[in-house]
């Protein structure tokens, strides 16, 4: 992990995907989106590169 790699909390990640946080549960959960990160204890957080590069792996709609 890069020394200047952003952590994302919560509201910043769904406003970032535009997707609900229970969405993100449930494809997390699946597989299909980017492990969160345990920060400290009852504190969790996502990785800024994985969650822009979840976003460069999703279809053009054409």
């Amino acid at each position: 992990m890069d020394a200047r790699e952003r952590v994302i909390r919560r509201k910043e990640l769904t406003e970032m995907v535009g997707i609900s946080s229970t969405q993100i549960w449930r494809l997390e959960k699946a597989g299909l989106f980017p492990a969160r990160r345990q920060i400290s204890p009852g504190l969790v957080g996502w990785l800024e590169s994985s969650i822009i590069e979840y976003l460069r792996t999703r279809p053009e709609v054409k």
